[in-house]
């Protein structure tokens, strides 16, 4: 009877229990996540390390050379378009001075054809003054465009500011290379001259010189 089998039920509930936990080992915990995370990573090799240091290094190089060459590129793009602005700036004051310019010294001859009128009209006092009131009006637009007449100059011929049409021979002395009198206005405009004064000069010749010359015509 010693090798056969109790049945359960007729062992006790405590040998019952003993029995199993002998029988039955005991499950092994899993690693909760956090315990997989605070475990250690193995760490790399020299080697490793190093080539991962060399590539890290190479895409540094890499990226410095484009943004140099971006640089670069930028830099003289903006010179090419801050040349090209300046050029356009120049040409467009080039432009508008040319077109200016040239309205004025139409004005000019307006002035002068007025001017002439004005002295064929010395017989009829009304039409003359008009004509004087219209080119006084004519000066006073020339005037707010920084353009003005010269005026006198004084006596003596400027050859800066003034153009010598013919000359007349006198024997002043005094009188050598001054004007005669002015043909036609000339005006400045910003200090430099627009369009010069058309004059008559005095040209000295002796009493001797003149002799000699209207025997030599003899």
């Amino acid at each position: 009877m010693s090798g056969d089998k109790i049945p359960e039920e007729q062992v006790p509930y405590a040998n019952r229990e003993a029995a199993a936990t002998e029988t039955e080992p005991s499950p092994v915990p899993l690693p909760s996540d956090d315990e997989k995370r605070e475990r250690p990573r193995h760490e790399a090799g020299p080697a490793a390390v190093e080539s991962r240091l060399d590539a890290i290094e190479k895409g540094l190089s890499t990226l410095c050379d484009l943004f140099e060459q971006r640089w670069r590129y930028d830099e003289a793009k903006e010179r090419a378009f801050d040349v090209l602005y300046a050029r356009m700036r120049q040409f467009e004051g080039d432009y508008q001075a040319s077109l200016k310019k040239n309205l004025v010294l139409s004005l000019l001859l307006l002035h002068d054809h007025m001017g002439n009128v004005e002295a064929a009209l010395a017989e009829q006092p009304d039409a003359q003054r008009y004509v004087t009131g219209l080119r006084e009006s004519l000066i006073d637009i020339l005037y707010a465009e920084d353009v003005e007449p010269m005026g006198r100059l004084g006596d003596l011929f400027d050859r800066h500011k003034q153009q010598a049409l013919s000359t007349v021979p006198t024997h002043d002395p005094a009188k050598d290379n001054t004007v005669e009198r002015v043909v036609r206005e000339g005006f400045v405009s910003a200090g430099r001259v627009l369009r010069p004064q058309s004059v008559v000069v005095y040209r000295y010749q002796s009493a001797v010189s003149e002799e000699q010359s209207t025997e030599g015509g003899d």
